[in-house]
């Protein structure tokens, strides 16, 4: 199975929340410390004129709209998620968005490229025995709070659904040897 890194389509400017580092600590996230993270946050969003509500945001870190986190769910039900409202004062509008708890999974392979700081992937191959034929991840060993890799099969139901500001970044996806051989 192919994976694919999720990530928001550069064409728009999604929601970004004002003070968010006095609400959320993303290390909880990565720490699974999640039962740390307030039940219920409400976030202001910044002013910018060409903001929109996109179906995924990647800061401060990744959350999904309700239709894709359904999406998700279709793929993966074990997924849990925590609702957050971002609030527009101005317009008078909110949504809600979801952060999904995702496992952390070590799947790229030392041929992929990373820059010193392992925080920009500028080409990711993907060890697909290591993802275990799970639908999304965590990647593990980058600095980022929000790279995720997802499968195939997930991308093409996000995009089918029309979801706004889906992005999608081609990786490599690799089976060792010794995995091919047993599927054989």
């Amino acid at each position: 199975m192919e994976y694919l890194i999720l990530e928001l389509d550069e064409a728009y400017i999604a929601p970004r929340p004002l003070k968010w580092l006095d609400k959320l600590d993303v290390r909880f996230l990565q720490d699974k410390k999640h039962y740390e993270i307030p039940q219920r946050m409400i976030f202001q969003i910044e002013k910018h004129m060409q903001m929109v509500w996109t179906d995924i945001i990647m800061h401060p870190c990744f959350m999904v709209s309700q239709e894709a986190r359904n999406t998700i769910r279709m793929y993966d039900p074990s997924v849990r998620f925590l609702r957050v409202i971002f609030s527009d004062k101005e317009t008078r509008q909110s949504k809600a968005y979801y952060m999904p708890f995702l496992t952390e999974i070590n799947a790229l392979t030392p041929n992929s490229e990373l820059n010193t700081n392992k925080s920009i992937i500028y080409h990711a191959e993907v060890d697909g025995s290591k993802m275990k034929n799970r639908a999304i991840a965590k990647i593990g060993n980058i600095t980022k709070h929000n790279g995720v890799l997802i499968r195939s099969d997930l991308a093409e139901s996000l995009l089918s659904g029309d979801l706004i500001g889906i992005g999608l970044k081609e990786t490599n996806t690799v089976m060792p040897k010794s995995m091919e051989r047993s599927k054989l």
